[in-house]
């Protein structure tokens, strides 16, 4: 895939910052910025920006109200239509649990889908002071962020505030914001570099079916002991849960870039080793990008998926950052819904009260519950 296929869009403050910083990191690829916030937009060295919802929030923001975001865009979808033109992957970047990033992110990608371009989502989650109420509402918007995406890829922000707790805020979100552009760079690399092996957006989209959204960590090296400092490195990273998150994962995708003196012996090494940490029956596909630009130095980028992920079933129309209206079925069924379509009980022991007379009426025990008695099974 070449960069000029690709459209990178943030959305919310959180979004906007993290594609800013990628200006210097990326080249070729659409940038754009969308924010019911002006005074975040006019502030944005982003080259495209889009203010939506001005009629509703009069440019000052959702005031972390994702329903405000949703009738944002409502209003004023019809100013990103040309985004998608002549793209053949859109990624979409924002930050969970406030209003614009939340209520807008779905319909992006639901835009980009109705659209015919593939999607891939990067979002992030709440730090643990930002409270429960705020931790909800990421969760659900999470939760149909990656019904929606063909590939989504969350960031917990409470990994990357362990390694730099003892920080001032401000610089303790700015390494924050840095860390999940560094690792959006790693997946631009995957899709555009160029590597004897490739591995892309296909390899992408296969392992991420039927598991939760996905972690991205990476790493690097130099020099002589450049294999064992990448790895050490990558083991080490927050965002992978310093190795946690690859002993558990059922399907891993890793990339090792480097210059034009890349040997097949630290290829092999670096599988090896990658391998030994993940579970025996972990689906492994590697691919390999020559940079001249990285002579003497090795990246390494990991993306792992699980089925473990807190991604929160949406259980009703208010819960959904997708309104009914807008929703239409995933690409076969929706992730959330393969696993299981109707719920299903048994006949639970009496525990303690085995040994008591049964309620009986008509022959029938009025102690277990009519559902079970008529047969009955409730849909999910």
């Amino acid at each position: 895939m070449k960069a000029e296929d690709i459209v990178i869009i943030g959305i919310g403050d959180a979004g906007g910052r993290i594609v800013e910083c990628l200006l210097p990191l990326v080249s070729g690829s659409r940038l754009a910025a969308i924010n019911t916030d002006s005074d975040a937009l006019s502030s944005s060295s982003i080259p495209k920006k889009i203010l939506i919802g001005e009629a509703q929030t009069r440019g000052l923001g959702t005031g972390g109200d994702p329903v405000k975001g949703r009738r944002a865009i409502d209003d004023d979808h019809a100013a990103l239509h040309g985004l998608f033109e002549d793209i053949k992957l859109a990624v979409v970047v924002a930050g969970l649990g406030g209003g614009t990033g939340s209520g807008v992110a779905p319909f992006v990608l639901e835009m980009a889908r109705d659209a015919d371009v593939s999607t891939l989502a990067l979002v992030t989650l709440p730090l643990a002071f930002e409270g429960a109420p705020r931790k909800s509402v990421a969760l659900d918007a999470l939760s149909a962020v990656h019904d929606i995406a063909d590939v989504a890829i969350a960031v917990e922000n409470d990994l990357l505030a362990e390694s730099s707790n003892r920080a001032e805020l401000k610089a303790s979100l700015e390494v924050s914001d840095q860390a999940v552009a560094g690792s959006l760079q790693c997946v631009f690399q995957i899709l555009t570099g160029k590597g004897y092996v490739r591995a892309g957006l296909a390899d992408l989209k296969r392992l991420a079916s039927g598991a939760g959204p996905g972690a991205l960590g990476f790493g690097w090296g130099d020099g002589t002991r450049r294999v064992r400092e990448s790895l050490a490195s990558l083991f080490d990273n927050p965002l992978l849960e310093h190795g946690e998150a690859v002993k558990r994962a059922k399907s891993i995708l890793l990339t090792v870039a480097s210059g034009d003196d890349l040997r097949i012996s630290e290829v092999d090494e670096i599988v090896s080793i990658v391998r030994e940490k993940a579970a025996a029956q972990a689906q492994l596909c590697v691919g390999t990008v020559i940079d001249p630009a990285l002579a003497d130095r090795l990246d390494l980028s990991l993306i792992s998926f699980d089925t473990g992920h807190p991604v929160v079933p949406r259980t009703s129309a208010g819960a959904s950052s997708t309104p009914s209206s807008r929703r239409r079925p995933a690409k076969g069924k929706s992730k959330a819904s393969r696993a299981q379509d109707k719920l299903r009980f048994d006949a639970a022991g009496k525990g303690r009260f085995k040994d008591v007379e049964p309620t009986l009426l008509d022959g029938e025990d009025l102690d277990i519950p009519t559902f079970i008695r008529r047969g009955i099974v409730l849909e999910k």
